[in-house]
């Protein structure tokens, strides 16, 4: 069956743009599987619901961004102040990296899949206007030179 991820409605015979099957993805269908609660219904986003998708998508890509610069420094941060307290401890370095690690982690709990998007449409042709003899135009007047004496 097709399902818009948004509204959760039926999407047959209305347009529609298919959900792009990622590593996510992937991984609830292979979790739902193994519970037995898979109902395998093919993903889209209907064309009303396009833009509230798109904008969930870029907060999604905005915070998953964010998770990881902020996770990242954490970690370094952690590290570097295990290294210059002079008692590297390997749980200690485990732990900063568990703490970094849940920090990037966190803004898969927002995730919204990519759509995938028909390919735009190729512009026509342009007609070319009328080319002008001198290059700056012919309205433009170039302003006369002034010398200076020294």
């Amino acid at each position: 069956m097709k399902v818009c991820i948004s509204c959760e409605a039926d999407v047959s015979g209305r347009k529609a743009y298919p959900i792009k099957e990622d590593r996510i993805i992937g991984a609830v269908r292979t979790i739902k599987k193994s519970l037995g609660i898979a109902k395998m219904n093919e993903l889209y986003v209907c064309e009303n619901c396009l833009d509230k998708h798109k904008a969930r998508r870029q907060s999604f890509e905005k915070s998953m961004l964010f998770g990881s610069v902020l996770g990242g420094l954490i970690v370094i941060v952690l590290l570097g102040l295990i290294v210059l307290s002079g008692k590297p401890d390997p749980w200690s370095i485990v732990s900063s990296l568990v703490i970094g690690g849940f920090v990037m982690a966190l803004p898969l709990f927002r995730y919204t899949p990519a759509v995938q998007l028909p390919p735009p449409e190729p512009m026509p042709p342009s007609e070319p206007g009328p080319i002008s003899p001198i290059p700056g135009g012919p309205g433009i007047k170039a302003a006369p030179r002034v010398r200076r004496k020294r």
